[in-house]
């Protein structure tokens, strides 16, 4: 395999990677917030943002280990969680502003 098809295929199992991590803390989120409703929405995107970092961190760990070029990962890890997350988010967002019901506003707001 030559070193193109290496850097290749590094970045892309970096995406693929990236985008499970951001797939698994989207997954999570969605359940949190269901259960308790808008007023959970900051600890929510501190948990994500904590299981990114970790997903990173686990990549970079790992650097030694992977038979791939270890850059083209990370770049791709990064990449598969930050457009995830983008349109994740989006969603998400999209959602509570067209006022689909979480528990705070079927109880009148979590009071």
């Amino acid at each position: 395999m030559g070193e193109t098809e290496r850097i290749l295929l590094g970045g892309l199992s970096g995406v693929a990677f990236g985008a499970a991590v951001a797939l698994l803390g989207a997954y999570i989120s969605n359940g949190v917030l269901r259960r308790r409703g808008e007023s959970a929405v900051m600890a929510v995107m501190a948990a994500r943002m904590l299981l990114d970092a970790a997903a990173l961190g686990a990549v970079y760990l790992m650097r030694h280990v992977l038979p791939l070029p270890f850059e083209p990962i990370m770049i791709g890890t990064a990449l598969g969680l930050s457009l995830t997350g983008i349109v994740t988010g989006w969603k998400l967002s999209h959602r509570l502003s067209r006022g689909e019901q979480t528990k705070d506003t079927q109880t009148g707001g979590g009071k």
